[in-house]
């Protein structure tokens, strides 16, 4: 579970990042089609609230462009280039976000879809640490579920094929001991071929034969 887990939340990680740069970069398309400035603050800051972000920026042509900007972090913690995320940098930053992150700034940036222009966001990453919780939560629900489900066809599967007919042989030894002269105490035995089956008729013939010898010595005597 750990190894399957490891590249799911690393996956999701990136994927959650991949929609809200694609989310600005919607927001950043119309913004350009008008005038940026001509925004009031109360709607930058619905803009920014909706997306989760601080600042949104878009880069053509070597020239950077800043968009919306409300409370404008001192400081990023991290920088993510969507595009060069590898395997191994996903599981240990997915690690890093889950076990030490909530109150970092992210700059994620990269380009969106077929566009030629690089999109930019500014944002801090509880939002990102509580849905990679959420969805680890989700996980470990499923996986106990699975794992209870398989652990129970195994228990069945065990005592259809151990338990159950040890202790058929076991019971039956037992009631053969009370009464060896009864032929109604005599196990029948299957025709399994494994251990178990050859166990089963060995006995059988055990008890046959123990039985024969006792009615026998009893017709001596």
């Amino acid at each position: 579970e750990i190894l399957i887990f490891l590249p799911w939340i690393a996956s999701y990680r990136v994927n959650w990042l991949k929609e809200r740069l694609s989310t600005a970069a919607a927001v950043s398309i119309v913004l350009l089609q008008g005038e940026p400035n001509s925004l009031s603050h109360s709607a930058q800051n619905d803009v920014l609230m909706a997306i989760g972000a601080k600042a949104i920026a878009v880069r053509d042509g070597g020239v950077s462009r800043l968009l919306v900007v409300s409370d404008m972090p001192p400081q990023v913690d991290e920088h993510i280039d969507i595009t060069n995320v590898g395997l191994v940098n996903g599981m240990t930053g997915a690690l890093d976000t889950l076990f030490f992150g909530g109150k970092r700034m992210l700059r994620v940036f990269g380009p969106v879809g077929d566009s030629d222009k690089e999109f930019e966001l500014i944002m801090p990453d509880y939002r990102l640490r509580d849905a990679m919780l959420r969805y680890s939560r989700n996980v470990a629900v499923v996986s106990l579920l699975i794992s209870l489900f398989t652990a129970m066809l195994v228990y069945a599967a065990i005592y259809l094929i151990m338990i159950g007919p040890i202790r058929t042989m076991t019971r039956s030894i037992l009631s053969f001991s009370e009464a060896p002269d009864d032929p109604g105490r005599i196990i029948c035995p299957t025709e399994r071929a494994d251990e178990i089956g050859v166990a089963e008729r060995e006995l059988a013939q055990m008890q046959d034969r123990l039985q024969k010898m006792l009615s026998e010595q009893k017709h001596l005597a």
